[in-house]
């Protein structure tokens, strides 16, 4: 059956997640939930599957579709869903509940999330992974349920601990971060784990480290799917803003041979097309 040019333009797109209607996944429905983003506070969407929330993130090339059959999916993006930790989701709400000076059960927790309608499914997450909460949290037990109480010497030593992990699951992948010093992935490291935080909690990771927390990420152009950063000058050089420099070069490079890597021996666009039989 011919496809029409509206039928092969269609506004769909690619997605990749995990649990999605598997065994594993609790075989439900995925749920799109508003939640506060753990940084910002602003609004957005995450995704309730199974024992999991999780969030969002868009890969984009400049200039790309996907070939799908006989048909083309306009936006080439790639909308990839991965769990996020549930100690991030909830530090907000801990922080606020501890404002009270009591101890708090997954009931107020829930509550501090302000998930409004979506407090349900949200529920029963936090629920099935509360058990991490000890992690961060004094907690005691009352009647059969836990309490929690956020406790700053445990948080810190949880997101160390975090930030260890990145990094040795960073140095498995050599062709993206294998050129890396250790210094700068540690440095990166950091940085992807404080994308999590709030500021206060962001500088406080930074002091851990005895680390000067970036100024803001400028504006960035997309030239050719590599993304240049616009060039700052400064009456000098600062080692750490050097260094990083060197890090993000360092990556673009590891970046581009990849590409070249896999764009080696790529088919020509007409061989995703079928060929009618006469």
């Amino acid at each position: 059956m011919a496809v029409s040019d509206k039928q092969a333009v269609e506004r769909r797109t690619m997605m990749v997640a995990r649990d999605l209607m598997l065994p594993g996944g609790g075989g439900r429905e995925p749920v799109l939930v508003n939640l506060n983003d753990p940084k910002t506070g602003e609004k957005r969407q995450f995704m309730v599957t199974g024992t999991h929330i999780q969030e969002c993130n868009v890969v984009k090339k400049k200039f790309s579709s996907w070939f799908v059959d006989d048909s083309i999916i306009q936006d080439g993006s790639i909308y990839i869903w991965t769990p996020i930790h549930i100690v991030f989701l909830v530090l907000p709400a801990l922080e606020k509940a501890r404002e009270q000076g009591t101890f708090c059960g997954i009931d107020h927790i829930v509550e501090c999330l302000d998930c409004g309608s979506d407090a349900f499914a949200v529920m029963d997450i936090v629920r099935a992974q509360q058990k991490k909460l000890q992690n961060v949290c004094e907690f005691k037990e009352n009647g059969g349920e836990l309490y929690y109480k956020l406790n700053d010497d445990k948080m810190k030593a949880w997101l160390q601990g975090r930030v260890v992990r990145l990094e040795n699951d960073l140095k498995k992948k050599d062709d993206a971060f294998g050129s890396l010093s250790d210094a700068a992935l540690h440095l990166y490291s950091v940085g992807m784990v404080s994308e999590y935080l709030s500021d206060t909690w962001s500088e406080a990771l930074y002091e851990l480290y005895n680390l000067d927390k970036p100024a803001a990420v400028p504006a960035s152009n997309v030239v050719d799917d590599v993304i240049v950063q616009k060039e700052v000058k400064k009456p000098r050089v600062d080692p750490k803003q050097l260094q990083k420099a060197r890090a993000l070069e360092a990556k673009k490079e590891a970046k581009a041979k990849k590409l070249a890597k896999e764009s080696a021996g790529m088919k020509k666009m007409s061989a995703f097309f079928s060929v009618k039989k006469k």
